[in-house]
């Protein structure tokens, strides 16, 4: 229609059709711009979500292999720490054994010298007893003899020779007890040595 000023006259209805059309037009676009866009979002996400993954999955990968490779260094440096010190106490055990021998050696070595010693000086004591008695029934016999002046110097002598066999005695006595002594605290030393090894 045309005005009776030769403007066209616009249908407001009309107009508001198109409108709401034109708005209705635009929220699909809008809405289906949206869903392209939360589409390509959801790609984009997805795609590095998925990157990630492998990444994560790669790192977990990788730490397991060192992990297993540590485990084998500890269980290869146990076994070695383990043999190395099996060897030194064996080696320990050895040492040990080898002076007990030794001792044993020296104590024995000990115990026949002292009893070697101990022989000597019964043979030493037995013939100067053998002595003393043969000089003492010397002495008796010629103390019957028919002078009594001789019988005094022989009583005399005879009590010098039992003074002098009796002092000897003694010292070999004293030297026997004494050898006997060491030779009893060589045996218990040795056992307490032995003992404590």
């Amino acid at each position: 229609m045309v005005s009776p000023c030769g403007l066209k006259q616009v249908d407001l209805d009309e107009l508001a059709q198109n409108f709401t059309a034109w708005q209705k037009r635009s929220v699909c676009y809008k809405v289906l711009l949206t869903s392209y866009k939360a589409q390509w979002l959801k790609d984009v996400i997805w795609k590095e979500h998925s990157k990630e993954l492998s990444e994560s999955s790669r790192i977990l990968q990788s730490v397991k292999e060192k992990h297993k490779e540590q485990l084998k260094q500890l269980k290869d440096n146990a076994a070695k720490l383990k043999r190395e010190e099996g060897a030194l106490l064996q080696q320990s055990i050895q040492q040990k054994n080898s002076e007990l021998q030794q001792l044993q050696k020296q104590l024995e070595d000990t115990e026949r010298e002292k009893h070697s010693q101990i022989v000597q000086l019964k043979m030493a004591y037995d013939s100067k007893l053998l002595k003393l008695q043969k000089q003492t029934a010397t002495l008796q016999q010629q103390q019957r003899g028919p002078s009594s002046a001789n019988h005094e110097i022989f009583r005399q002598k005879l009590q010098a020779l039992k003074n002098q066999s009796e002092q000897e005695k003694s010292a070999l006595k004293r030297t026997i007890g004494e050898l006997q002594q060491k030779l009893n605290a060589a045996q218990h030393s040795h056992g307490t040595k032995r003992r404590k090894l």
